[in-house]
């Protein structure tokens, strides 16, 4: 999760239903601190939960995305260099000294 958020405050969009996911595990997470304390975080159960289930949880994964999300999520790996490099490149050029 927050690396979703560090992507989204660099200006990343993501479609409504990653959106409307990270506003319900937000949600979970201030119930589990009000619950458990401050310490717990959210993204740690889910990874603990996740590592103690890992044959069930891969499976799930697998179930959940239809093929064409397969398919958007391989696009948008295999595009990623394209999209980020130019502002990389922006970026290094604007710290150059004129």
């Amino acid at each position: 999760m927050c690396l979703l958020d560090e992507i989204a405050m660099e200006g990343f969009r993501f479609p409504a239903a990653l959106l409307m996911f990270r506003k319900a595990s937000f949600t979970l997470d201030g119930v589990l601190q009000d619950v458990a304390g401050s310490s717990v975080r959210m993204d740690a159960v889910v990874l603990r939960y996740a590592l103690e289930h890992w044959a069930k949880t891969s499976a799930a994964l697998w179930m959940l995305l239809s093929t064409r999300d397969w398919i958007s999520l391989d696009w948008s790996f295999l595009t990623f260099f394209s999209r980020v490099f130019p502002r990389f490149l922006n970026a290094r050029v604007a710290e150059q000294p004129q």
